[in-house]
């Protein structure tokens, strides 16, 4: 339990803003190259196209809100603030790149099985290489930019623009909704 209690204490720190605003600059250039490496990935291989589709406002702003608990916030959580330790944080060297390495793989073969038990309708797109390589890339961004801010919230705020991106501007599916 007093390993439990440090841990928390250790990371807590974390669910602040960090250094995010000394290296805001360096998180949109990072944010810049990842989002036209998926965008390419994404047009390219057949998975979807540019198709922009807001039914509503209002339906808009609930599915924004949701999209920002499940999954930005909730797997930021998951993948990077639980899995990357705190004395990791701050500079990329050979420990931090390892496990921003290691998240990133676990981040992305949780898609795999999250299709397998609880989203089966999602196969079709989870299970597309094409797919895996845009999630491998987002968990490397979003683990970077974790390292770099000291803060959970870039990484979320990375993770929420890139769903909103494919839901409303890439025609991705709503997978989670069946549709």
């Amino acid at each position: 339990m007093q390993r439990l209690k440090q841990s928390l204490e250790r990371r807590l720190p974390m669910l602040g803003v960090g250094d995010a605003p000394r290296c805001l600059g360096w998180l949109l250039v990072l944010f810049g190259c990842y989002a036209a490496a998926a965008t390419t990935i994404y047009l390219s291989s057949g998975l979807g196209r540019v198709a922009p589709r807001i039914d509503s406002v209002a339906g808009f702003i609930v599915l924004a809100a949701g999209f920002f608990v499940l999954p930005s916030l909730l797997e930021e959580l998951l993948w990077r603030w639980t899995l990357i330790a705190p004395d990791r944080l701050g500079r990329i060297n050979r420990r931090s790149a390892a496990s921003v390495l290691a998240s990133s793989v676990v981040f992305t073969a949780a898609h795999p099985f999250a299709a397998w038990l609880f989203v089966p309708h999602a196969r079709e797109v989870f299970l597309r290489p094409a797919f895996l390589a845009i999630v491998f890339l987002l968990g490397l961004t979003t683990g970077v930019s974790y390292v770099w801010s000291k803060s959970i919230w870039p990484p979320v705020f990375i993770h929420w623009v890139t769903v909103l991106a494919w839901k409303f501007l890439l025609g991705g599916p709503f997978v989670l909704l069946g549709a």
